[in-house]
């Protein structure tokens, strides 16, 4: 379901299930991470590009694939936790590419790159609230930092849909474009020009800048989610969902 392609500095990862609009799993998410890790320590990587297959980002969590109770370690996600973390963490500038949907999980693994570009068909929501869940504590954060905190309550309370140019007026994208490769040519051209050792220099302080999370309160948090996850009204929500759209 993950893509990968080199073009000499350049790594592209690709979102690949395009009959689920790249709606991912948790085996999506620990490709995601193996491949993020692996390519980790290559310092001839200039810049990552994620993207997705077709006409979608990615349409979020496969719903099916939703866990109704934690796993050992206590979370309920955390294939997707991961690969987050190391998309964000990652020792080189990241750039996501957004075309179509951008839904939850979609989001949160947009969020953690460093820039998000999107087309005019992209559209972004926040939706656990329509299913009775929590969005992780780290995502939320994200995405009060993007779009300040207003906005991503709204986000989040709402469970809002905004289109590419509200996305780009809130701060959440850098901008949004008809074509996008269009505008990804000599974007890559101008980082071309750059020093490799300034951009990875420049990626590795904003990652030792950022402040660790407090592990209590992920914990707390991931004890809420716990509850949600398996809660009635979540499972009737996911089985209601699946009921009208079986391809999500």
């Amino acid at each position: 379901m993950i893509q990968m392609e080199r073009d000499g500095d350049v790594l592209y990862l690709r979102l690949h299930r395009p009959e689920k609009k790249n709606a991912v799993d948790p085996s999506a998410m620990v490709e995601l991470r193996r491949l993020l890790v692996e390519n980790a320590g290559d310092e001839s990587v200039r810049l990552l590009v994620l993207r997705g297959s077709g006409d979608s980002f990615c349409a979020g969590y496969d719903i099916a694939q939703i866990p109704d109770e934690p796993a050992p370690d206590g979370r309920m996600v955390g294939a997707l936790d991961d690969a987050v973390a190391a998309l964000s963490d990652f020792p080189a500038p990241t750039l996501a590419l957004i075309d179509g949907p951008a839904y939850g999980a979609g989001l949160e693994l947009a969020l953690a790159c460093d820039l998000r570009m999107c087309s005019h068909r992209s559209r972004f929501c926040m939706p656990p609230a329509k299913l009775g869940l929590l969005y992780s504590l780290e995502g939320m954060q994200r995405l009060e930092q993007a779009v300040g905190q207003q906005q991503a309550r709204h986000m989040i309370y709402t469970a809002q849909v905004l289109s590419g140019a509200e996305a780009r007026a809130c701060g959440l994208v850098l901008g949004c474009v008809e074509d996008l490769q269009e505008w990804f040519e000599p974007f890559l051209n101008r980082i071309r020009t750059l020093s490799i050792g300034s951009l990875r220099g420049a990626k590795k302080a904003l990652v030792l800048g950022k402040s660790s999370p407090d592990v209590k309160m992920i914990g707390r948090v991931e004890a809420l989610r716990a509850g949600l996850f398996g809660s009635r009204e979540a499972k009737e929500r996911k089985a209601k969902l699946l009921r009208r759209n079986p391809s999500v």
